[in-house]
């Protein structure tokens, strides 16, 4: 609103870019006014696009997807993700309507497949059946995170990824779910497989440490990863408390 622009994180970056280069400008002074330096630096900002690339980046940029589409928040989480994931074998696709002036799911608010690809295609959904939004999908358009988890009926390991609307008059509305069926990569890690736990990893920590057992990232090797990722974080906790009895 301040800036007349959507509060993407592309268009956040730019403008602050924007701004400070400004502000290097106004406050520049001659080189030759700059005495006993060893050295002098030269900044010149001009518009920067953050480089999204990877597995899950280029799968949204094939369905016409772009990351100004993704929360900033979303961007690091989806960065961190696909170096866990191996392969994407389908793909749902939803449209949400309905969403209130704030941007929040209401009672009305509906979704509709718009394609199912890969493993998805010969997936029923319910929502092809009910329309009303409801259930995981609507806590995920509710918070607008990203979800990673498993089907509730097939325990199949999935994505969920929430995008918001492309038109100006609808600015930070989600718009879409794109739904995707994974693959874990069986030898990422360790490092890289906390780093995509993100706040989740300190949680089972705190679970399991209130057991008397000392904590050592290499315990989330006890359990599949797969489950790790699908599971709850008290689940997951039970789990390796269980193994460790």
């Amino acid at each position: 609103m301040d800036f007349g622009i959507k509060g993407t994180a592309a268009n956040m970056f730019n403008k602050l870019f924007e701004s400070l280069s400004l502000a290097i400008n106004c406050l520049a002074r001659p080189v030759d006014a700059i005495k006993h330096q060893a050295k002098t630096v030269t900044v010149g900002t001009s518009r920067i696009e953050e480089k999204a690339e990877g597995l899950l980046f280029d799968f949204l940029k094939s369905k016409d997807f772009s990351p100004a589409q993704l929360t900033l928040s979303n961007i690091m989480v989806i960065k961190n993700l696909q170096e866990i994931i191996n392969r994407i074998k389908g793909a749902t696709l939803y449209r949400i309507t309905g969403i209130n002036l704030l941007g929040e799911p209401t009672d009305e608010t509906c979704i509709e497949v718009i394609e199912k690809t890969g493993t998805s295609a010969s997936l029923t959904s319910r929502s092809e059946h009910d329309k009303h939004l409801k259930g995981t999908k609507k806590i995920i358009v509710r918070r607008g995170n990203v979800y990673i988890g498993k089907g509730r009926k097939d325990d199949r390991s999935i994505l969920v990824i929430p995008l918001i609307s492309s038109d100006p008059s609808r600015p930070n509305t989600i718009e879409f779910l794109l739904l995707l069926d994974i693959d874990f990569n069986p030898s990422v890690s360790l490092e890289a497989k906390v780093k995509a736990l993100g706040g989740k990893h300190e949680h089972i920590k705190n679970l399991v440490q209130e057991n008397n057992i000392i904590w050592e990232d290499k315990l989330l090797e006890l359990v599949d990863m797969a489950d790790v990722f699908g599971w709850s974080a008290e689940k997951v906790a039970e789990s390796i408390i269980a193994r460790l009895s």
